[in-house]
Order: structure tokens, then sequence, then C-alpha cells
């Protein structure tokens, strides 16, 4: 895929895709920032539906949803929809390291609500099995809401891309407290994977002096440094 007008952003959305073809949607979304943001604005015009009404307007809601992402004015009305769009909740912070168990994923009556949480579920799968390059193509796709930018954090230190993971993991810890210690966690072990070790120490002494579950760990780590 080299042209943007070809690329089927729309049969991606309504899950018209088969495997190859999905896969490679998203080598070309996740390195083309224009294309990756109509995915954005296409799914939160989506998401902006109610369940319950989404069948009976689904003709109506194609064309209309099909017109405005084709159009120009989507790179206009994104900021918008980013705006109205609530962060996801997480019941509670799971022990693992992976946190595959707490990943967010909303749904109503067992059946997603809409695009959106299809791109979310899609990516909370592939989390689960260990696949974190698929997991992190599709959270870039996601609103960047806490939650997204801490798995996708997550995501990018396990397939060695400890850079991004530092950008993503501290903004997952600015914008909701409860990223703050698996943050600094992570970050941690980032800094170590690309050599840099005072920052790592600082990280691991705060953990070390607070109540998280990152204590213990975090004073092993330590001894070992020192």
């Amino acid at each position: 895929m080299t042209n943007c007008q070809e690329v089927p952003l729309i049969e991606f959305i309504k899950g018209e895709l088969d495997a190859p073809g999905t896969e490679e949607l998203l080598r070309h979304v996740e390195s083309c920032p224009d294309c990756r943001e109509r995915v954005q604005v296409m799914a939160a015009i989506a998401a902006s539906y109610p369940a319950e009404t989404l069948e009976k307007k689904r003709r109506q809601f194609n064309q209309k949803l099909w017109l405005i992402a084709a159009g120009i004015l989507v790179a206009l009305i994104a900021p918008l929809l980013y705006l109205e769009m609530r962060p996801t909740s997480i019941d509670q912070l799971a022990t693992s390291e992976k946190y595959a168990a707490a990943f967010p994923l909303v749904t109503r009556g067992g059946v997603e609500v809409s695009a959106l949480e299809q791109v979310r579920r899609e990516a909370h799968e592939a989390y689960r099995r260990g696949d974190f390059r698929r997991s992190a193509a599709l959270l870039k796709l996601l609103p960047p809401d806490a939650d997204t930018h801490f798995y996708l954090g997550v995501s990018q230190y396990l397939t060695g891309e400890p850079d991004q993971a530092l950008l993503n993991l501290q903004k997952a810890a600015q914008l909701d407290a409860r990223w703050i210690a698996p943050s600094k966690w992570y970050r941690a072990s980032a800094y170590l994977k690309i050599g840099q070790r005072e920052q790592a120490r600082a990280l691991l002494r705060e953990l070390a002096k607070g109540e998280n579950e990152y204590r213990r760990k975090a004073e092993d780590l330590l001894e070992k440094l020192e």
C-alpha cells in the first residue's frame, strides 16, 4: 500500500478485511500519520452512536460516517471528537507483570458497542496473547487516554522501543495517578535497557520508599545495581 487513497480504512472499521488485509493495513497505518488520524476519527464518529439504536440507524449512520471520513473536514473535527470522549476505566490493578487481566474492554450486553471498542478489543486480544507489536499498532489508533498510553508504553518496552515507551509511560502517569507506580517501574526498566542507570536508580529509589506493589522488586533491583 503506497497510495493512501487506496487504503481500505472503511472496510477495516466495518470489520470486512481478512487477516492478511488487516495486517497489511496496520503496517501502513503505523507508518502513515495521516491514515492513522483518519482511522481514529472514523472510529470516534462510530463511537458516538448508542448501541441500542445502532442497528436501526446503521444505513443512515454508514452514509454519514463514510462521507465525513472521506472528506477533507475529517482532520478539522478530530480535536472536538477527542475532547468529547471519556477515558477508559479499569476496575482493578492486575498484579501480572504485563497487566493482561486489567486491559480495558468496554462492552454492553456482551457485544462491542462501537467500532472504537472493536479496535480496543483486538488490541486487548493481541496484548493478552503476547503479540505486542500488533497491540502497539492497534493502540496507536485509539484516543490518547491514560490507559492507552500505559499499555502502548508497555508494548513498546516489550518490543524493543524503550525511547518511545518512556514517552508514553510518562504521559500515562501524568494523566492518571493509578499509573504512577507501574509507570516508574517500566520506565526504570527502559532506562536500564538504554544504559541510563542513574535515571533508573532514581525511579527505583522512589518506588522503594513508597507503598506500592513494586516496592520489594525495586529494593532487590537497587541492591544489584549499587
